[in-house]
């Protein structure tokens, strides 16, 4: 019975791992990325040693480990080609914006705490002619730095000098950039008498030997911390991070961190902990307004009235100097009433005589409006009453044939409804133009608008050109929905008139959507046309079609204008013309929350 049962038992322990096999077949691969770095032996040890337990907890799932540059480890991570990888904080930080989230920091003996590890050091030669005690005396001088981007070979130090009040990008004559994160290419730049003075990562000169120490000394040296011999001339700074990327497999980070900081000291002073204080990375990219901070080189009301505030005081002292100057001179004023008596009275006179012009003026614009809106319906209301003709006509058709087909005449009917319905509608828009009462300030969906303008032009004319609409179709544009449809309307229609004549007729829309401004683009092939054709063509009540009224320019520019768009019209070098619609994006308006009134 035992051996039955111990039978048993292995069959069902064979089978799991089989299972687990074929599981962890069908798995894709852990790819794990490091960034170049140039740290000592111990460190590599102990990421190598971090890599196999890694991939000891991840089993049966391989793991792929690579050694990547700054630009290439960058491109990994934004195309999701890696699952993790170990870089500098101020890499992980940079890469949040692509949904990087850190794991776990190296530990080191020298360096316990993970918020408060790494540091530069300003490197000078020894035997220096040129005395330099300390940063502010490299002014003006050139600098040796590893890479534009690296964190610890430079971007902590120009920190350094703009947290000193001076301007980064300005203080040095020239910077310098060995192209590679090893430590000894940066320094070879100084050998070389190429620069002054280098950024080093802090400990690398103490780890050299005596004859390369006596080289060099460190500026501004700061008290080595507890536990570390190192002196350095930056404050200190997050270390080393584990991070996922956004498409790492959740259980997999879980064991990943876990077994991250459940590693312990083997003997080389290297293991992991968790940072919780990353404001100082935040505070290098704002002080060198990069990355995320980067609008902070833009103009702002706030940045100039703190760059210019001598200067604002000195017009506020001004200010007031001519609101004194301004009361004596009240004071002049007043003696003065009975002899300016006259020349009020006649200033009144001229007043009353510029308010009755205003007065007519408007009423001739008015009388202007009302003949444009004139103008507008006889335009508009063609297309509907053409429509509701032809129905009317295939219902006449049909009452003299022998029999009527009730789908047919469903389909009439509803044809001569929608056309009332565009034409009360043409109607009532033209009745709000003249009273005042149109908004235009609603939610038009772009894809629907567009979808009525293009089924609103005749199915013959639509068969018989090549259309193509691409872009943004889904975005809300802000104005009048009418409108809209009317302003799409007439140029895909035109459009398509035009490029009907064209031995390859073709009308493409492109939809594009920038800085809360939508750019739609009707292109139509066709004719060329040159500069004068192109002023006919724009010119209201001219027109070279037989049954046109040459005022459907003038109207999509009006109705274009009237939202807060604009309509352009250029020849196309290949034949046709583009008409652009650049018209403003739909946001929703900002609500005040009860407390803004307090």
């Amino acid at each position: 019975m035992r051996l039955w049962l111990a039978l048993v038992w292995l069959a069902v322990i064979f089978s799991a791992q089989a299972s687990l096999a074929a599981e962890g077949a069908q798995t894709r691969p852990i790819r794990i990325g490091l960034i170049e770095l140039s740290y000592g032996r111990d460190f590599y040890d102990g990421i190598k040693q971090s890599m196999r337990e890694i991939g000891i907890a991840l089993a049966p799932r391989t793991v792929e480990f690579a050694e990547y540059s700054t630009k290439d480890l960058e491109r990994q991570v934004k195309t999701g080609q890696v699952d993790a990888f170990i870089a500098s904080a101020g890499f992980y930080w940079r890469m949040r914006k692509h949904g990087a989230k850190d794991l776990a920091n190296v530990v080191t003996r020298s360096s316990p705490d993970p918020n408060a590890a790494v540091s530069v050091a300003f490197l000078v030669k020894a035997a220096n002619p040129q005395t330099f005690d300390s940063l502010d005396d490299l002014e003006g001088t050139r600098l040796g730095a590893s890479y534009p981007s690296a964190f610890m070979g430079y971007r902590i130090g120009l920190a350094e000098i703009a947290l000193r009040g001076h301007d980064p990008e300005k203080f040095f004559r020239d910077v310098v950039f060995s192209g590679t994160p090893r430590v000894e290419d940066t320094v070879r730049l100084l050998d070389d008498n190429r620069v002054q003075s280098v950024i080093v990562r802090s400990c690398w000169l103490e780890a050299q030997s005596p004859e390369v120490r006596a080289r060099y000394r460190v500026l501004e040296p700061q008290d080595p911390d507890v536990g570390s011999r190192c002196l350095r001339t930056s404050r200190l700074y997050p270390s080393v991070t584990f991070a996922v990327t956004q498409g790492a497999p959740a259980d997999a980070a879980l064991i990943m961190a876990r077994t991250l900081l459940n590693m312990k000291d083997r003997g080389n002073g290297f293991a992991w902990g968790v940072a919780t204080d990353l404001r100082s990375i935040d505070r290098v990219y704002r002080e060198l307004r990069i990355e995320h901070y980067e609008y902070l080189r833009e103009w702002s009301v706030k940045r100039w009235v703190k760059a210019h505030m001598a200067w604002i005081v000195l017009a506020l002292g001004a200010v007031f100097g001519l609101a004194v100057h301004s009361w004596r001179a009240s004071i002049l004023v007043r003696r003065r009433t009975e002899q300016l008596h006259v020349a009020f009275l006649q200033e009144k006179k001229t007043a009353s005589q510029m308010t009755a012009m205003r007065e007519r003026m408007e009423g001739l614009q008015k009388v202007s409006l009302i003949g444009q809106l004139s103008s507008m319906i006889a335009h508009e209301l063609s297309q509907p009453v053409a429509a509701m003709r032809y129905f009317c006509s295939a219902q006449r058709a049909m009452l003299r044939g022998s029999s009527i087909d009730p789908v047919r005449l469903s389909r009439s009917v509803d044809g001569i409804q929608k056309g009332l319905e565009r034409t009360t509608a043409i109607i009532d828009k033209v009745r709000g133009y003249i009273r005042g009462s149109n908004s235009r300030n609603e939610q038009v969906p772009f894809d629907r608008t567009f979808a009525e303008a293009v089924g609103g032009i005749r199915k013959d004319l639509r068969d018989s050109v090549k259309f193509h609409a691409e872009g943004d179709m889904h975005v809300s544009l802000r104005g009048d929905p009418l409108e809209m449809e009317l302003i799409f309307y007439n140029l895909i229609k035109n459009a398509m008139e035009a490029a009907f004549e064209a031995p390859d007729p073709r009308v493409e829309v492109a939809v594009s959507v920038s800085s809360g401004r939508c750019t739609i683009s009707v292109s139509n092939s066709g004719v060329f046309m040159d500069e004068s054709q192109m002023r006919v063509f724009e010119t209201p009540m001219v027109t070279t079609k037989a049954d046109g009224h040459g005022l459907g320019v003038s109207i999509v520019r009006s109705l274009a204008e009237g939202q807060g768009g604009h309509v352009q019209f250029k020849a196309r070098a290949e034949g046709g013309v583009t008409a652009t619609v650049v018209m403003n994006v739909w946001t929703e308006p900002e609500r005040l929350s009860p407390s803004s009134d307090r």
